[in-house]
């Protein structure tokens, strides 16, 4: 008889974090409030989870940056999700390491994502070098 043998692996606590959360291609009038960040490290992976508002949305925003705890293994694309609390509308969560380290918000047909007093969720898991 066979007896399976399970062990918890470290997989680390949630860690509250403070990330920068800005435009791209647009401006706001009033900036986003962080509801809560957190992430959790699993050896080389990272697993983030952001709850912001947005303020007062004044122009053509083509993304929204959300800034991630670690830097990413560069030269490699990641992806997330994010989603409109009020509209239920799906944004993918892009996280490109060729620059700094944010996940981008974009929705999948363009336009803008931004809403003014919008409240998005956003999860993205990446790898770390």
């Amino acid at each position: 008889m066979m007896t399976a043998i399970f062990t918890q692996v470290g997989l680390g606590s949630w860690v509250s974090y403070v990330p920068t959360i800005q435009s791209t291609g647009g401006t706001w009038t009033t900036g986003a409030t962080l509801n809560q960040a957190r992430y959790r490290r699993v050896g080389r992976t990272c697993l983030a989870y952001g709850d912001f508002t947005l303020g007062n949305v004044a122009g053509g925003t083509t993304g929204i940056d959300f800034g991630l705890p670690f830097s990413g293994r560069v030269g490699f694309f990641f992806q997330g999700h994010g989603i409109h609390f009020d509209t239920f509308n799906i944004m993918s969560a892009t996280v490109s390491y060729t620059g700094p380290g944010f996940a981008t918000l974009r929705l999948s047909g363009g336009g803008n994502p931004a809403v003014t007093n919008g409240r998005y969720f956003v999860q993205v898991e990446y790898e770390m070098p």
